[in-house]
């Protein structure tokens, strides 16, 4: 998968533009520019919207590498709309998810810490669904990678709960871990630490210390998924 550097750089030269021109374009110094496309920064979370705007590109791929680059229709989620079949069972008018970001299940994806603040910030984007989610959490991610296949596959969405970071073993949880970024696990509490469980059998367990879970890196307990050709949601 390709970095959001790797994107920016591409996306500008197809538009035949000088970093100092594209730096105009958007708003922003040349010295931004260049340290986005050197992998030195990456732009906040709400910014990534105008920039998709100015060069005229697929916001999607650009913040993820997900769909085409000027495919302005949201790809990755395209079957949640245009299956309304799926959501059909207690249908009672519709909902909004908020879809935080695109998360690894066994890929890194390209994504700071930093840039998650649901207090503060808006969603990168809201998907609207039927009355299948009613009472359900409504903060999401989207989840790439197959980690934790079968259970949870890759271009699933699943429903998280910010404030519930209270560790219950053989439970899933978004975690952002320093090596690897925001990802989804199954965790287990141990004597000997906190074991960071995969379902996928060739991805190897692996413990954290007891003193390093905090509120930090445990985003949020996962309280469903629905895999993307499935029609029930699991918990």
């Amino acid at each position: 998968m390709s970095t959001f550097a790797e994107r920016m750089k591409k996306l500008r030269e197809y538009r035949g533009l000088t970093q100092a021109e594209c730096a105009d374009k958007i708003g922003k110094s040349e010295n931004t520019v260049w340290a986005w496309e050197n992998d030195k920064n990456k732009p906040h979370i709400n910014f990534y919207k105008t920039i998709a705007e100015k060069l005229e590109c697929n916001e999607l791929w650009l913040r993820t590498g997900d769909g085409k680059m000027f495919d302005t229709k949201p790809h990755s989620t395209d079957n949640f709309r245009e299956r309304p079949e799926a959501y059909a069972n207690d249908y009672s008018g519709e909902y909004e998810l908020n879809i935080w970001a695109t998360i690894g299940a066994g890929n890194t994806i390209d994504y700071n810490m930093q840039d998650f603040d649901p207090e503060n910030n808006q969603p990168f984007m809201k998907l609207k669904v039927s009355g299948i989610f009613k009472n359900k959490t409504r903060d999401c991610f989207r989840v790439r990678g197959d980690s934790m296949h079968d259970k949870v596959r890759d271009k699933a969405i699943i429903g998280c709960n910010f404030k519930d970071k209270a560790i219950v073993t053989g439970k899933m949880y978004v975690l952002y871990l320093p090596h690897e970024g925001f990802t989804v696990k199954e965790l287990h509490v141990e004597h000997k630490g906190v074991k960071v469980h995969a379902y996928n059998p060739s991805i190897k367990d692996y413990y954290l210390g007891h003193d390093e879970i905090d509120e930090h890196l445990v985003v949020g307990r996962v309280v469903w998924w629905l895999n993307e050709d499935d029609d029930k949601i699991g918990s």
